[in-house]
């Protein structure tokens, strides 16, 4: 697990209760260059406390999912949802429906129409997000 120090200043900052079991979820979501299922990291969770319990995760989950430091991605495929922090960077994605794979997209194809949007809604934006579901090049070909 990463320092505690560290794990204190971001609970803290989000006024979270600092938990073992809420460190652990951050230390494999951090750790994880791709988005996880809830199952998937109760499985890693369990390797590092056989005491959790698949509930916990759950509750984790939706309380740093309302503090907005995690994002909720819906996938179409078996009606799960994977989870990622909320990092500071602005990114789009094309997610492949066979295999997972996540690919970002380079640049943001909505900020022209979010102009719009601004100005004929009188609307302040703060935000967005974008999956776009598929099949990557590798699963069309196999």
């Amino acid at each position: 697990m990463k320092n505690i120090k560290i794990h204190e200043t971001f609970f803290k900052e989000y006024s979270i209760k600092n938990t073992r079991q809420r460190s652990i979820v951050l230390d494999i979501l951090d750790n994880s260059k791709e988005a996880k299922t809830a199952e998937e990291i109760f499985l890693l969770a369990k390797d590092i406390d056989e005491t959790i319990s698949l509930s916990t995760i759950y509750r984790t989950l939706t309380l740093f999912v309302e503090k907005k430091f995690l994002i909720k991605m819906s996938a179409l495929e078996e009606n799960l949802s994977k989870y990622a922090l909320n990092k500071a960077d602005h990114a789009h994605y094309l997610l492949c429906l066979k295999c997972d794979k996540r690919i970002e997209v380079g640049y943001c194809p909505l900020s022209v129409y979010e102009e719009s949007l601004k100005e004929t809604y009188n609307f302040n934006i703060v935000g967005h997000k974008l999956e776009i579901f598929g099949y990557c090049q590798d699963c069309q070909n196999s």
